[in-house]
């Protein structure tokens, strides 16, 4: 879904989600607002969703450190929100603690992604239609895949005639042409 309201293809989100699931704090608790903070985060700045993951992916894996992460972006935490989140992490409420990191990254970088789409609809356009042919091709190809030992079956039965029909020519082009 996120890519119906962003200028990321599938293909980017499917592999920006493969990147933060090597995480393994992050938990579904967490994960769908994280890769929507992820990828408003990567179009604001012009970075790449994977890159923006692993940055993210940190922070939220250790919450107490990985917040220096982000603030090299220029996400700020308060002293205050700096021992909320040691005292969660103390807790064993680690996914709270992401949530409060994530946000501030909504709080800084929050519509980035569809405000992308909608200022470049030529984009947007294009990778939608991206999409849809890669739907299509995958539907042809299932088609094809179901066909293929029969065509495998008929270029087995051929190669014999094929064979012979190829020691024919090479029999009459040599003199024909010489």
């Amino acid at each position: 879904a996120l890519s119906k309201h962003s200028l990321f293809t599938k293909t980017a989100v499917t592999n920006m989600q493969a990147v933060l699931t090597t995480f393994p704090l992050i938990t579904s608790k967490t994960f769908p607002d994280a890769t929507k903070a992820i990828a408003d985060m990567s179009a604001k700045l012009g970075g790449d969703l994977q890159g923006t993951a692993i940055q993210v992916g940190k922070a939220l894996q250790d919450p107490i450190h990985g917040i220096t992460a982000v603030h090299r972006v220029g996400v700020n935490f308060s002293d205050a929100q700096k021992q909320v989140i040691k005292q969660l992490m103390a807790t064993g409420h680690a996914a709270d603690a992401q949530r409060l990191i994530i946000k501030e990254l909504n709080l800084e970088f929050g519509g980035s992604a569809e405000a992308a789409a909608k200022a470049n609809p030529m984009k947007y356009m294009v990778n939608q239609t991206e999409e849809v042919m890669v739907k299509i091709g995958g539907s042809i190809s299932k088609v094809i895949m179901k066909f293929m030992p029969l065509v495998q079956r008929l270029m087995g039965g051929l190669e014999p005639v094929i064979t012979k029909v190829m020691a024919v020519f090479d029999t009459i082009l040599p003199p024909v042409l010489a």
